[in-house]
């Protein structure tokens, strides 16, 4: 699935690469007061605590990795503006540690989930008609949960899962293209990046970066 979501990024990118190199009239117009709705799937990746190490800590597969899926829709307000609301899930991920105490090495796995309710305005530069690269930046309200397995769970008292919530900035860059000739559905490409900062008032942050390829339909 992962090497599928990197062929069409990749494919997306070039086709609007490709439409920006081929001739075009000087005036390229987007339809003010257009909606459209979409969903992206891709590739997210979660960091915990930036997978800091230290002396007694390390960490595996940190940042791991999962697919993720997008839902959204949005209003262009203007041919160069817009603004959009939507929903993303990030996954599930689940990067180990290793906590060193004398001669003793517990292990763990920790579990993180993620969601976020996003809302931001976006600039767009029309590299032809049907095509446009943008960039974003927002509020997005996230939900996470993670919780703490040990293979012997009996040196470690049980420690509760933890849920929190919290509002913070996030920014993306992107490109659409409409490569058919009904122009209302469209292609996107977009990474972004949605920071959960100091979560559960542990002075850590959990940062969610999110590669997708994407389908518009506009209306």
């Amino acid at each position: 699935m992962k090497t599928r979501i990197a062929i069409a990024f990749v494919a997306v990118l070039f086709a609007i690469v490709a439409f920006s190199l081929a001739p075009h009239p000087a005036n390229a117009q987007e339809y003010v007061g257009q909606r459209y709705f979409g969903v992206n799937i891709g590739q997210a990746k979660a960091g915990y605590a930036s997978c800091d190490e230290g002396p007694t800590l390390t960490w595996t597969n940190c940042p791991d990795k999962d697919i993720g899926i997008k839902l959204y829709a949005g209003h262009n307000l203007h041919k160069n503006f817009a603004v959009e609301a939507g929903f993303i899930d990030f996954g599930e991920f689940k990067p180990r540690l290793a906590v060193s105490g004398g001669r003793r090495i517990d292990r763990g796995l920790i579990k993180i989930s993620g969601k976020s309710l996003f809302i931001a305005g976006m600039g767009k530069v029309h590299v032809h008609p049907k095509a446009n690269l943008f960039g974003k930046i927002g509020l997005h309200r996230w939900d996470i949960e993670t919780g703490i397995e040990w293979e012997e769970p009996g040196r470690w008292p049980p420690q509760p899962d933890v849920d929190d919530d919290g509002v913070d900035l996030f920014y993306g860059i992107g490109g659409e293209v409409a490569p058919f000739s009904n122009e209302k559905v469209k292609l996107r490409v977009e990474y972004e990046m949605f920071t959960a900062d100091d979560f559960n008032n542990s002075g850590s942050d959990i940062d969610f970066e999110f590669i997708s390829v994407g389908v518009i339909y506009a209306f």
